[in-house]
C-alpha cells in the first residue's frame, strides 16, 4: 500500500515516526560531535598535568594486552618492606664490602660515589660499568657487590658500579645518567692507573639502570665519547628513541652494538625491543636473549645482597640458574665484541 492510499490516521502516525527518526539521527549526529570536542578538550586540561619523564618518580611503562589498546600505567617500587627501609639494607660499610669504595670528584657537581672490582692482569682489560635498577627512586650499587666480582673474574674485566643519585629531593633521571658518563670519562682519562683498555668500555644495566646505560651511551656518542657496548637487561626505554632520533644519521648509525636480555614477556624489557629496532633499522648490530619463565630483575637479585630483599618471586633456584647462564651470554657476547674489534 502506498502513502498516499494510507488511511490519515496511519499518514500523522508515518509522518511522526519519520521525524522522530530524523530528530534521533541529528541528535547522535551532534552527540559524537560533542563527545569529540569534549575528548579534545580533556586532551588539552591533562596535558599541562603530565610529567616529562625525567620529572616522574615512578616508572612509565605501558601494558600490552590481545585485541585491545595497551594500557598506560606508571610503577612505583615500594620503598619499605616490613620494618626494613631498602636503603638502609641494601647499604654495605666499607670494611663488608668485597669491591674498593671510591669518590670521583667533579668540578661544579657533586664526588659521585663508586665500587671498584679490579681484575688484575699484565695487559689493559676491558672495563664494565654496572649499574643497578630500583625504579629510579630505590637500590644502590652495594647490591651488585658479589656479582661485580664475579663477573670481573669470570669475564676478566675490571668492574666499576656507580650508586647514582635517586630521584629524590629534585634529582631527575639526567643528573644520574651525567653521573654515568662522567663515571666513563674519569675511567678513560685514568686507564693506566686502574689498568683498563679505554678502547673497550661496556655500559651494562638492569630496569632503570637499563636506562641509564642506553641514556649514557647514547649521550656519550653525540659528544664524541663512543663506548664499546651496550648491555641491556630488561631496560626501562622512556625518552631512549626520542633521544636517538635526535642524533645524525651517521651517529644513528655508528652507535655501539646493544645485547637485549629479556625476562619472558613482562612488559618494561619489552618495551625496549623498539629501540633495538630502531638499531637495526640503521644497520647496528644487536642480539636479543629472551628466558622464558623469568621474572623482571632475575639477574641482579639472585645474589647474597637480596637475602633481606626477597618480596617477590624474581629469587629462587631456578630463577638463580637462568641468572648465571644470562652471564655465561654477556660474558660470550662481550668477548665477541672484543674479538671483532681486533680484526
Amino acid at each position: 500500500m502506498r502513502y498516499k492510499e494510507l488511511p490519515k490516521k496511519w499518514k500523522v502516525i508515518t509522518s511522526v515516526l519519520i521525524v522522530l527518526n530524523a530528530l534521533l539521527i541529528i541528535l547522535i549526529i551532534l552527540f559524537t560531535l560533542f563527545l569529540s570536542s569534549y575528548r579534545e578538550q580533556c586532551a588539552q586540561l591533562r596535558a599541562p598535568l603530565k610529567k616529562d619523564d625525567s620529572l616522574l618518580i615512578g616508572e612509565r611503562m605501558k601494558i600490552e594486552r590481545k585485541g585491545k589498546e595497551s594500557v598506560a600505567v606508571n610503577l612505583y617500587m615500594p620503598k619499605n618492606i616490613g620494618d626494613d627501609k631498602l636503603p638502609v639494607v641494601m647499604v654495605k660499610s666499607d670494611d663488608k664490602l668485597i669491591g674498593e669504595h671510591l669518590y670521583i670528584e667533579r668540578d661544579n657537581a657533586d664526588d659521585i660515589d663508586v665500587n671498584l672490582y679490579r681484575f688484575e692482569s699484565e695487559n689493559p682489560v676491558p672495563l664494565v660499568v654496572n649499574l643497578h635498577g630500583g625504579a629510579f627512586v630505590a637500590g644502590d650499587a652495594d647490591t651488585l657487590d658479589t656479582q661485580s666480582e664475579r663477573i670481573s673474574k669470570s669475564w676478566e674485566c675490571t668492574v666499576v658500579t656507580v650508586n647514582y643519585k635517586l630521584m629524590n629531593d629534585g634529582i631527575t633521571k639526567q643528573y644520574a645518567v651525567d653521573e654515568v658518563k662522567d663515571t666513563v670519562k674519569f675511567m678513560m682519562a685514568h686507564a693506566d692507573e686502574y689498568g683498563i683498555d679505554s678502547d673497550n668500555i661496556y655500559i651494562l644495566g638492569y630496569s632503570a639502570g637499563g636506562y641509564h646505560a642506553m641514556a649514557a651511551a647514547l649521550q656519550l656518542h653525540k659528544e664524541g665519547v663512543t663506548v664499546r657496548g651496550q648491555i641491556l637487561c630488561y631496560p626501562f626505554i622512556s625518552d631512549i628513541l626520542e633521544q636517538y632520533n635526535e642524533l645524525i644519521d651517521v651517529q644513528k648509525k655508528t652507535i655501539p652494538p646493544a645485547l637485549f636480555i629479556l625476562a619472558g614477556d613482562e612488559p618494561i624489557g619489552k618495551g625496549s625491543l623498539e629501540y633495538k629496532t630502531a638499531l637495526d633499522g640503521n644497520g647496528v648490530p644487536t642480539e636479543l636473549i629472551t628466558y622464558d619463565g623469568a621474572m623482571h630483575g632475575f639477574i641482579e637479585e639472585n645474589n647474597p645482597e637480596y637475602e633481606k630483599l626477597h618480596f617477590h618471586d624474581s629469587k629462587s633456584p631456578e630463577q638463580e640458574k637462568m641468572a648465571r647462564q644470562a652471564e655465561t651470554e654477556i660474558g660470550n657476547w662481550l668477548h665477541s665484541t672484543l674479538n671483532e674489534s681486533k680484526k
